[in-house]
């Protein structure tokens, strides 16, 4: 696969994280959530209710509204998937509603950068180093694309040099 395909959302192990996003507006999610067993306002932007995940009789999730999204968490151990996944069954949260989400520090990004330089020049003068792998040059490459225009350009212009 070239550079301009798209391969799976996993680009190695740095830098992944997790990170929920709504399709719908944070009150409408709210409004939805409001119909949990024992749902009551705790805080200014904090709620709690019943964990619909597991057989919950004392109210065990927290339900946040930090104004852009709405976070969920289940202090009895459920994990988000499991919490999110039932919230779905019910029709409580958009089927689209969460994705992974990739992250990179800037030390990370310049990494795969430089890795890619390395691969290409070794790869101009008919070299061969220890961790050449075309897989990997195709996730750092991905990666680079999604997450870093510039870094992305200077590598696709330096794989096309003579």
């Amino acid at each position: 696969m070239g550079y301009n395909e798209r391969r799976g959302s996993r680009y190695g192990s740095l830098g992944e994280r997790r990170r929920e996003t709504e399709t719908e507006s944070p009150a409408a999610v709210l409004d939805k959530l409001s119909s949990l067993d024992k749902f009551k306002r705790v805080g200014k932007d904090s709620y709690k209710a019943c964990c619909p995940a597991h057989n919950d009789r004392n109210p065990s999730l927290t339900i946040t509204d930090v104004g852009d999204k709405i976070l969920v968490h289940c202090f009895s151990g459920c994990t988000q998937d499991e919490v999110i996944s039932a919230l779905k069954e019910q029709g409580l949260w958009a089927k689209g509603s969460s994705r992974w989400v990739q992250t990179f520090s800037k030390d990370n990004l310049d990494y795969m950068m430089h890795w890619c330089l390395c691969y290409h020049g070794a790869f101009r003068r008919g070299e061969r180093l220890a961790d050449m792998n075309p897989d990997t040059l195709d996730k750092y490459v991905n990666a680079l694309r999604d997450f870093s225009p510039w870094r992305y350009k200077i590598v696709e212009e330096d794989a096309y040099r003579v």
